[in-house]
Parts: structure tokens; C-alpha cells; sequence
């Protein structure tokens, strides 16, 4: 596959970063957010509390009322910057973070406005140009012009409205209302706002931007990042540049944070099994390392070709030769990772690559270890009981039922890899995760033969034997299924006839769903991520 084409990539430049859904890029940003956030401290609180002294004087000498309006509206306030503050510190999401933003700065606009135009002088109250600072928010977290705009203006929009609303309230500041003098002081302070307000918008705008040049220029170890390829529940896979190898490969970065805990468990377990692994048919892995500022990445190979659920998906059914020439492969790779007490756990079509090595053809790479278990030493956080993770239409029974997985688990994948790659469907469709889980389960498969009836007897038995719903009865590990395999009286493929696979100068494809799942089974409901799209393993 070329730069750019590892299954199905985005075609996203790193100077054309304005893709909104770089789950990379809103990691770092949100880092920053909160950073800065956290920084000011309870100083914005100290700051709006401390103006009580400004409020004593309006009240006092300038407009004769009452303080206590006055009182009320500052500790409303006082709680809406407090609140975000809070927010800041609690482990949130780049949404739940962005809307307090925006409903603290509302809130506050509605409190200066209601200061004015309620407890103060109304349309000619001396707090109107305070609100000149509410702009300035968007700075702390800056956004595209379009955000930033809206933003901005909604706050000034909600400040004015509330200042005209709450005149109303009182017989003085009611009776501005129908003064033009007023209205065009009114309108000359609106004026005012609404250019701080563009003014601010365009500074955030272009402070977002240098921010996200800034990330796209950035190196990775000695990795210069070039194009997002793609992403998944883990994180960004870019393709990269290596000035002192002079290539390119292939750099996946972790979008979660030292917050996240279990995504960064899984995502450096991913980098142990693929680096432990040193059979020719598992993704290499080049590098690996962390950031200043704690994004941690890992570089593999970059790979040319197509994953076998896309391979099936344009050509139809494999003939059993070239099936079993695929499977035989990858099986292979995972003999040594059964060795080595790592069970893969996500056999599927997607994560088995189908590329090319020198002048061999449909040369097979054994992608995302991303939730394998070394047997016997993982952390009991990520392998609890009632854990069930994997990909529904591939998935073992025990798997399914929240088990223990052993090699025999990576058995039943790849005997229903093969029976993919056979009759161009999997063993078991359903209308829902649930529904495949439990046909894994409950349901004996349909035999290979009856959908292609070219499927020999030897190798239908052996798909069904691997497909058994006890673990005891199929072989014992991948390197068991691979001799097998070889038994099986299936003639031999000759790979250097292939000629459909996409060349090296082929156009890029469009990522694919792959459909793995993480299900929490304590009250039997599904907690699936969205569907994890494999770009680079």
C-alpha cells in the first residue's frame, strides 16, 4: 500500500488540517484547553468577585438602589466561573468541557446584563463596557472563526437582550426605553461589543490554527509527520517521513491522555505483543516513544494493499487454494505469538493485510494487538470477569460469554476468517452485536460446502472443527491449525499469479468499519465503541 493508502486513508494534508473528526488533534487541543484553564487558577473568581467594590459604588453613588440585586447576581456569577473551574479539573470530555464554557460565559452575560439593565442604570449603565472582557474568553480556548463567532456573539446577543428585558423591570430604567438619547448610547456600546467580538474571533481563529500547523509540523522522535491516514478507538495513524532512513512509516499515536488510564494500557500492550513478534507475517514495529507533553506513539511499517474483508468484498469467494494460502499465513504469525503466551483476540478479515513482500503477492501481515492478553500476566483491570472484547461475527464462544480466551480462541477466529474467505459471508449474521453473540454461542454453523460447494470435504471438516463451540475440540493452537491446513489436501497456490490486487500507484481508499466491540456484561448491556476503523495496526 502506498503513503496514504493503508486500507481505505483520508487524504487530509497536514497544512489542510481543518478535519474536524482528527481525534489527534482534539486530544492535543483539549490538553491545552485544560491546561490553560487550570493555570488561571480561581483567579477569574477572584477577579468578577472582587468588582463587589465596583458594585457598592454604582449602587451607592451612582444609582441610588438597593445592593442587594447587586449581591445576588455577582454570586450567580461567582458559582457559573467556579462551576467551570470544576469542570476543568474533573476528567471531561472535549464536549461536556466546550459547553461549560459556552454556558458559564452565557450565564455570565446574562448577569452583567441584568446588573444593568435591573439592579443599575439601565440602557446608560457604567458596567455596559465591562462586558468587554467575555470576548476575551474565546481566547482561553481558542476555536475556528466559525465556532468563535457564534460564540461571541451569542454572548453579546444575550447580554444585550437581557439589558433591554430587565429595564423593564424598573419605572426609571423603564422610561429610557423610550428615549432615543438612550438608544443611541445603547447602540453605540452595542457597536463597541460586537467589534470586540469580531475582533476576538478572529484572533482565536488564528491562534487555533497555528496551534494545529503546530501539531501536523511536529516530530515524532525522529519521525516527521506527512498525512493523517485515518483513526480508531485508539487513536490517529499518520504516515511519516524518517530523514535518516529516508522512508516512510507508518506512526499511530495515542489519542487518549494519562487520564485514560485503560485506553493507554491497551495501546502500549498493542506496542509489546507487535515489537515481541518477529515472524515475517506480523507488522513490524520500528520505534516507539513519548512526548514532552505525554502523547505517546509507537512506528510500524507502512504497508501497500488492501485488509480481506475489502480483498472478499471486491473479488467474492477465494478459491480454497488461495483461501488456504491467506489463512495458512496469518495462522503462522499467531503459532509464534501462542508461543510467546500472547493470544490475539481479534482475528477478523480487517485486521489481516494483504500485501505484497518483493516479488510475492498475497503475502498476508497480522495487524492490531491492540486487545491481546499475555497469558497469565495482564492486569487484572483489563481482563476482569464479564469482560467481553473482540469483533461479534469472529468472536468464540467463551469469548462471547465473558471467559478466559487461550489460543484455541484465535483458532476459532481464523476458522472463521477462512470460512469468510470460502463463501464470502461469515459463519454467523445477525441483525445486532447481541445477536451474533449469541448464535457463537448457541448456534452450530452452516458447513462451508453447502454455500460453495467447491470446498473440500477435508477442508469443510477442518473450518467445522475449528468453528466447535468446545474450545477441547478444535486443534490446540494456531500452530496445530497451520499443519492441519497443510493435511487437508488443498493444492498448492501460486501467489506470483495474483494480479488484482491494487498496484502501488493505485488511488487511496476510503477507510473501513471494523466492528470490534468492548462489552461490559455486569448488567448484560452493550457498551460498544464506535466502530473502530483499521487503518495501520
Amino acid at each position: 500500500m502506498r503513503a496514504g493508502s493503508f486500507a481505505k486513508a483520508s487524504k487530509c494534508a497536514p497544512r489542510a488540517l481543518g478535519d474536524a473528526s482528527s481525534r489527534a488533534v482534539e486530544a492535543a487541543e483539549h490538553a491545552a484547553d485544560r491546561v490553560r484553564l487550570r493555570a488561571l487558577g480561581w483567579l477569574p473568581a477572584a477577579v468578577w468577585a472582587s468588582f463587589g467594590v465596583g458594585d457598592w459604588v454604582s449602587a451607592r453613588f451612582l444609582w441610588h438602589t438597593p445592593l442587594l440585586p447587586y449581591g445576588v447576581l455577582r454570586a450567580i456569577g461567582t458559582s457559573a466561573i467556579l462551576g467551570l473551574m470544576w469542570v476543568s479539573r474533573s476528567e471531561t470530555s472535549v464536549c461536556t468541557l466546550r459547553r461549560a464554557l459556552v454556558a458559564a460565559s452565557l450565564l455570565l452575560a446574562a448577569t452583567l446584563g441584568a446588573q444593568c439593565g435591573w439592579a443599575g442604570g439601565g440602557l446608560l449603565d457604567d458596567y455596559f463596557y465591562g462586558v468587554v472582557f467575555l470576548p476575551l474568553m474565546s481566547l482561553a480556548t481558542p476555536r475556528p472563526l466559525r465556532g468563535a463567532l457564534a460564540w461571541n456573539l451569542a454572548v453579546v446577543t444575550m447580554f444585550s437582550a437581557t439589558v433591554v428585558a430587565t429595564s423593564a423591570l424598573t419605572p426609571r430604567n423603564a422610561a429610557q426605553l423610550a428615549s432615543p438619547r438612550a438608544w443611541i448610547t445603547f447602540g453605540i456600546a452595542t457597536t463597541l461589543l460586537l467589534a470586540a467580538a469580531l475582533v476576538a474571533s478572529k484572533i482565536s481563529d488564528a491562534t487555533w490554527r497555528l496551534r494545529r500547523q503546530l501539531f501536523a509540523s511536529r516530530n515524532l522522535g525522529q519521525y516527521e509527520l506527512r498525512a493523517r491516514l485515518g483513526g480508531g478507538g485508539m487513536g490517529e495513524v499518520w504516515s511519516a517521513w524518517h530523514p535518516g532512513l529516508r522512508r516512510f512509516a507508518a506512526v499511530k499515536i495515542a489519542r487518549s491522555t494519562d487520564d485514560d488510564r485503560f485506553a493507554l494500557a491497551r495501546f502500549e500492550r498493542e506496542v509489546a505483543a507487535a515489537s515481541a513478534l518477529t515472524h515475517p507475517n506480523a507488522v513490524r514495529v520500528f520505534d516507539y516513544g513519548v512526548t514532552g507533553d505525554g502523547l505517546r506513539w509507537f512506528a510500524m511499517e507502512l504497508l501497500h494493499g488492501e485488509d480481506l474483508a475489502s480483498l472478499v468484498e471486491r473479488e467474492g469467494a477465494l478459491s480454497p487454494a488461495r483461501a488456504v494460502h491467506l489463512i495458512a499465513q496469518a495462522a503462522r504469525a499467531l503459532a509464534e505469538a501462542h508461543r510467546r503466551g500472547i493470544v490475539h483476540r481479534d482475528v477478523k478479515p480487517e485486521n489481516l493485510f494483504v500485501t505484497s513482500a518483493g516479488e510475492e503477492s498475497d503475502f498476508v501481515k497480522v495487524l492490531d494487538f491492540g486487545i491481546s492478553r499475555r497469558l497469565g500476566k495482564d492486569d487484572p483491570e483489563l481482563t476482569e470477569a464479564g469482560y467481553v472484547a473482540g469483533t461479534p461475527a469472529f468472536m468464540a464462544p467463551e469469548a462471547a460469554l465473558g471467559r478466559a480466551c487461550d489460543a484455541r480462541a484465535d483458532v476459532y477466529g481464523l476458522g472463521a476468517v477462512l470460512y469468510f474467505c470460502l463463501t464470502g459471508r461469515p459463519p454467523f449474521e445477525g441483525s445486532s452485536s447481541a445477536a451474533m453473540m449469541l448464535a457463537q454461542i448457541r448456534e452450530p454453523p452452516l458447513a462451508a460446502a453447502v454455500r460453495n460447494p467447491q470446498v473440500p470435504r477435508e477442508l469443510d471438516a477442518l473450518v467445522l472443527a475449528a468453528l466447535a463451540k468446545d474450545p477441547a475440540r478444535r486443534p490446540a493452537d494456531a500452530r496445530a491449525f497451520v499443519a492441519a491446513l497443510e493435511g487437508c489436501g488443498v493444492e498448492r497456490w501460486n501467489a506470483r499469479l495474483v494480479d488484482s490486487l491494487p498496484s502501488p500507484d493505485a488511488p487511496p481508499i476510503a477507510p473501513s468499519d471494523s466492528g470490534t466491540i468492548r462489552v461490559g456484561a455486569a448488567h448484560g448491556d452493550e457498551r460498544a465503541t464506535h466502530d473502530e476503523r483499521r487503518v495501520i495496526a
